[in-house]
């Protein structure tokens, strides 16, 4: 390939992946507002996901008194960014090691999101405590999600092995 080529294709890498950094950045904020900076089919995700969060803490609030909007938007902002760093090593061609892999697996797999709105769902009332478990991804949400991103994986390499018997 000649270094002209090359040199072009990382260019483009790296303006796309500065585009997907603001856009993370957009849906971080948490701010309808910055929806403008955001392509169409983003637009659509990012104020279906807002209004789902919104209306799903609301209700908690009228019922409970507790305000727990911020826990749910920062369990979906860390599989956002957890998204995008396997995106990031993928398009990148890079192979983490199982340390780096697992501390982001753990998100990925979608369980800290799932188990806290879970907890917020099910459980009739919250106390101060439960809140600071949950923003700090408490052992119980941690050790549940490893065991459900290594059993998926388990899962995906079986099938994968079968479909790509060498």
């Amino acid at each position: 390939m000649s270094p002209a080529i090359l040199q072009l294709a990382i260019l483009d890498f790296n303006i796309v992946q500065a585009i997907y950094q603001e856009e993370l950045k957009c849906t971080s904020r948490w701010d309808p507002k910055t929806i403008d900076n955001l392509p169409d089919y983003m637009r659509i995700c990012f104020l279906a996901l807002y209004n789902c969060v919104n209306e799903l803490g609301h209700e908690i609030l009228k019922e409970n008194g507790c305000y727990i909007t911020p826990y749910l938007k920062e369990a979906w902002t860390d599989l956002c960014k957890s998204y995008f760093t396997e995106a990031k090593w993928y398009y990148n061609g890079y192979t983490p090691s199982l340390e780096e892999y697992m501390k982001n697996a753990w998100i990925s797999i979608s369980a800290p999101v799932v188990l806290t709105h879970a907890y917020f769902l099910v459980s009739p009332s919250f106390i101060n405590e439960d809140f600071v478990y949950l923003k700090e991804h408490s052992n119980i949400i941690h050790f549940s999600a490893m065991i459900l991103r290594i059993a998926n994986d388990l899962g995906t390499y079986k099938v994968f092995s079968i479909c790509h018997s060498y």
